[in-house]
């Protein structure tokens, strides 16, 4: 929307580190609800309120609805690919996926306000 963003791989990393870092800034992103158990580490300290919607890898089967959160990021890597951020309902951290999947891919998006 007029007024928002896809938060670049920059705002995701200075996101994780003012919460704390790699190992713990995702179970602050977390919601405490809707996650497979154990949501471990989850506290929703940021707001965030991450759910987890699962993915559908390169225009194929989806898959891990209720277990992690897949979330794109707008920094490219070539026509193809783009960087992704994820979280787990087995871990506090936040994953440094690679932009190993295709865009065609089914992520979710969060929005940054300008």
């Amino acid at each position: 929307p007029i007024g928002w963003h896809v938060p670049t791989l920059d705002e995701w990393t200075i996101a994780r580190d003012y919460l704390g870092g790699l190992l713990i800034a995702g179970g602050k992103m977390k919601s405490v609800s809707l996650w497979q158990l154990p949501n471990i580490d989850a506290t929703n300290e940021s707001a965030f309120s991450a759910l987890p919607g699962g993915a559908r890898f390169n225009d194929e089967n989806f898959n891990y609805s209720g277990s992690a959160g897949f979330f794109w990021t707008s920094t490219e890597v070539g026509a193809q690919q783009a960087w992704n951020r994820a979280l787990a309902n087995n871990s506090g951290s936040i994953s440094g996926n690679s932009p190993w999947p295709l865009k065609k891919s089914g992520f979710s998006v969060r929005c940054v306000k300008d």
